[in-house]
Protein backbone atom coordinates (compact mmCIF):
# COMPACT_ATOMS: atom_id res chain seq x y z
CA UNK A 1 0.00 0.00 0.00
CA UNK A 2 1.08 3.13 -0.69
CA UNK A 3 0.50 6.35 1.64
CA UNK A 4 -0.29 9.51 0.17
CA UNK A 5 1.09 12.44 2.63
CA UNK A 6 -1.20 15.33 1.86
CA UNK A 7 0.33 17.38 4.99
CA UNK A 8 3.34 16.08 6.29
CA UNK A 9 6.67 14.29 5.03
CA UNK A 10 6.44 10.55 4.69
CA UNK A 11 10.40 10.69 5.34
CA UNK A 12 9.89 12.26 8.61
CA UNK A 13 6.60 11.46 9.72
CA UNK A 14 4.98 13.29 12.87
CA UNK A 15 3.88 9.87 14.48
CA UNK A 16 -0.02 10.94 14.75
CA UNK A 17 -2.19 11.17 11.47
CA UNK A 18 -5.48 11.45 9.84
CA UNK A 19 -5.78 8.60 7.72
CA UNK A 20 -8.55 8.97 4.93
CA UNK A 21 -9.80 6.79 2.05
CA UNK A 22 -12.54 7.74 -0.71
CA UNK A 23 -14.73 5.82 -2.43
CA UNK A 24 -15.44 6.09 -5.92
CA UNK A 25 -19.37 6.00 -5.73
CA UNK A 26 -19.17 8.93 -3.13
CA UNK A 27 -17.75 11.88 -4.51
CA UNK A 28 -18.45 14.18 -1.10
CA UNK A 29 -17.49 11.87 1.30
CA UNK A 30 -14.11 10.98 2.92
CA UNK A 31 -13.93 8.14 5.60
CA UNK A 32 -11.26 8.82 8.44
CA UNK A 33 -9.56 7.27 11.39
CA UNK A 34 -6.71 8.66 13.32
CA UNK A 35 -3.70 6.97 13.67
CA UNK A 36 -1.20 6.78 16.33
CA UNK A 37 2.41 5.84 16.91
CA UNK A 38 3.58 5.31 20.21
CA UNK A 39 7.39 6.27 21.06
CA UNK A 40 7.20 4.06 24.24
CA UNK A 41 6.45 0.23 23.39
CA UNK A 42 3.73 -1.03 25.45
CA UNK A 43 2.60 -4.48 26.72
CA UNK A 44 -1.08 -4.60 27.40
CA UNK A 45 -0.67 -8.28 28.34
CA UNK A 46 0.04 -6.99 31.94
CA UNK A 47 -3.36 -4.60 32.21
CA UNK A 48 -5.86 -7.36 30.60
CA UNK A 49 -7.35 -9.76 33.03
CA UNK A 50 -6.82 -13.40 32.33
CA UNK A 51 -10.88 -14.09 32.10
CA UNK A 52 -10.77 -11.58 29.42
CA UNK A 53 -7.62 -12.17 27.45
CA UNK A 54 -9.30 -15.05 26.14
CA UNK A 55 -12.04 -13.23 24.01
CA UNK A 56 -9.45 -10.68 22.18
CA UNK A 57 -8.38 -13.13 20.09
CA UNK A 58 -5.34 -12.62 18.12
CA UNK A 59 -4.86 -9.34 18.76
CA UNK A 60 -1.16 -8.43 19.57
CA UNK A 61 -1.01 -7.59 23.02
CA UNK A 62 2.29 -7.66 23.40
CA UNK A 63 4.03 -5.43 20.93
CA UNK A 64 1.03 -2.50 20.75
CA UNK A 65 3.16 0.04 19.05
CA UNK A 66 0.72 2.07 16.87
CA UNK A 67 -3.29 1.67 16.12
CA UNK A 68 -5.87 3.63 14.36
CA UNK A 69 -8.96 4.73 16.52
CA UNK A 70 -11.65 4.07 15.37
CA UNK A 71 -10.43 0.65 13.32
CA UNK A 72 -12.76 1.42 10.83
CA UNK A 73 -12.86 4.35 9.33
CA UNK A 74 -15.71 6.80 9.80
CA UNK A 75 -18.02 8.63 7.12
CA UNK A 76 -17.59 12.60 7.12
CA UNK A 77 -19.08 14.87 4.31
CA UNK A 78 -16.48 17.51 3.90
CA UNK A 79 -12.78 17.04 3.20
CA UNK A 80 -12.12 20.94 4.24
CA UNK A 81 -12.96 19.16 7.51
CA UNK A 82 -10.37 17.19 8.31
CA UNK A 83 -7.95 19.49 6.44
CA UNK A 84 -8.87 22.14 9.26
CA UNK A 85 -7.98 19.44 12.29
CA UNK A 86 -4.67 18.56 10.53
CA UNK A 87 -3.43 22.22 10.42
CA UNK A 88 -5.31 22.77 14.06
CA UNK A 89 -3.77 19.84 15.45
CA UNK A 90 -0.45 19.71 13.21
CA UNK A 91 -1.15 16.01 12.22
CA UNK A 92 -0.19 14.29 9.29
CA UNK A 93 -2.69 14.18 6.70
CA UNK A 94 -2.61 11.30 4.88
CA UNK A 95 -4.62 9.16 1.97
CA UNK A 96 -4.74 5.60 1.99
CA UNK A 97 -6.55 5.17 -1.57
CA UNK A 98 -10.06 4.20 -2.78
CA UNK A 99 -12.17 1.54 -1.00
CA UNK A 100 -15.64 0.20 -1.08
CA UNK A 101 -17.46 1.65 2.20
CA UNK A 102 -20.00 -1.47 2.35
CA UNK A 103 -17.38 -3.83 2.89
CA UNK A 104 -16.57 -3.47 6.71
CA UNK A 105 -14.26 -6.32 7.26
CA UNK A 106 -12.29 -4.66 4.09
CA UNK A 107 -12.30 -1.33 5.39
CA UNK A 108 -11.08 -2.67 9.18
CA UNK A 109 -7.98 -4.06 6.61
CA UNK A 110 -7.30 -1.32 4.69
CA UNK A 111 -6.78 0.75 8.13
CA UNK A 112 -4.87 -1.50 9.38
CA UNK A 113 -2.50 -2.10 6.66
CA UNK A 114 -1.79 1.86 6.33
CA UNK A 115 -1.20 1.83 10.42
CA UNK A 116 1.39 -0.46 9.62
CA UNK A 117 2.55 1.08 6.66
CA UNK A 118 2.97 4.11 8.45
CA UNK A 119 3.82 3.12 11.48
CA UNK A 120 6.85 1.91 9.30
CA UNK A 121 7.84 4.95 7.75
CA UNK A 122 8.02 6.26 11.58
CA UNK A 123 9.95 3.41 12.75
CA UNK A 124 12.63 4.31 9.52
CA UNK A 125 12.48 8.15 9.86
CA UNK A 126 13.58 7.05 13.90
CA UNK A 127 16.22 5.11 12.96
CA UNK A 128 17.52 7.66 10.64
CA UNK A 129 17.81 10.38 12.72
CA UNK A 130 18.80 8.32 15.42
CA UNK A 131 22.71 9.53 16.68
CA UNK A 132 24.85 6.97 17.68
CA UNK A 133 25.82 6.09 21.68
Amino acid sequence: MDLVFDKGDSQNPRGHALLYFRVDTEQDTVYATYVVTLPVKSDLTKYVPPFLASHLGNMPLSDLSAFAMPPVPEALSHFAELERLSELRQDDLVYGGSMFSFDLPRMMEMATEAVQVYSGLCSDALTMNSTPA
